[in-house]
């Protein structure tokens, strides 16, 4: 790609066990992958599966194949626990068969994204060891100055972050795992978490992601909820009114369209009249 700013989207933890979240998660990402202002690409953030069982695997890549825009998955713990089973010990193993590398990077205009494996008892000491020498060296081989955002399912320790920091410009650190909205972060670089894209957890509109937008060599976010179309609640007036002043209250939203006007009709004595509603 060759913009040098853009927005983008990031959600985590989908982690579906149903055929019911199964079909939402359909049509999520058909909606949102359509939002307005032309978004690149979607970074899923991990826990994608609840288990990563082959059944779930294919699953998730029917909910995949409805997204608009390129996707980039993350592995979370749950997307290895179906090794788990008997005694056994979690494996990346069907999420590198079905979707991705367990690490990996590319790049969108100008700012440079790496992927890793933070839940390490998935991977075998060997891999670990592969993973580790190959960011080491897919981060040196940036050329200085040049913007990076690591997606990962739990962020590195300050220790770490501030060893990368030393060395790159890491503009942004995108996680899940907790299934909460929340921005934190460390030495002035902004992380990202966003989910639990399954519902249910935290009550109404748990169904969030987030539009990113890369500008000014920097990241600054906007939180946006799922299966909103054209809704518009009337707050004010309610019931009868009386002769006089009346305010006009509402509330519009859309999951992909910001709102930028809305007009009312008012009707008095017979004669309708279009009134536009400041926000």
């Amino acid at each position: 790609a060759d913009r040098e700013e853009y927005s983008f989207l990031s959600t985590g933890d989908t982690q579906f066990s149903d055929l019911l979240t199964f079909v939402q998660l359909q049509e999520e990402y058909d909606q949102i992958t359509q939002m307005s202002g032309d978004p690149g690409v979607f970074t899923i953030a991990g826990d994608l599966t609840m288990t990563g069982c082959q059944w779930e695997m294919d699953l998730y890549k029917d909910v995949q194949a409805k997204a608009h825009v390129r996707v980039y998955n993350v592995f979370g713990g749950h997307d290895g626990n179906y090794a788990r089973k008997d005694g056994g010990r979690g494996s990346v193993y069907h999420y590198q068969k079905n979707l991705a590398p367990a690490w990996y990077s590319w790049d969108y205009g100008p700012v440079h994204f790496a992927t890793y494996v933070s839940e390490t008892s998935f991977l075998t000491a060997r891999q670990l060891a592969l993973q580790n020498r190959w960011l080491a060296a897919d981060l040196a081989a940036q050329p200085a100055g040049k913007p990076i955002v690591l997606s990962t399912h739990i962020p590195p320790s300050n220790e770490v972050m501030q060893a990368w920091l030393d060395k790159y410009n890491i503009i942004g650190l995108l996680f899940g795992h907790w299934h909460q909205i929340h921005s934190c972060g460390y030495g002035g670089v902004p992380y990202l978490e966003t989910g639990p894209m399954r519902g249910r957890d935290w009550g109404a509109f748990t169904r969030q992601f987030r539009v990113i937008t890369y500008a000014d060599r920097k990241l600054s976010s906007e939180i946006r909820v799922c299966g909103q179309v054209q809704r518009l609640d009337i707050i004010a007036p309610q019931g009868a009114v009386s002769r006089g002043t009346v305010p006009v209250q509402i509330k519009a939203y859309d999951t992909t369209r910001r709102i930028a006007k809305v007009t009312c009709e008012i009707e008095a004595g017979g004669e309708p009249a279009e009134v536009p509603l400041r926000r």
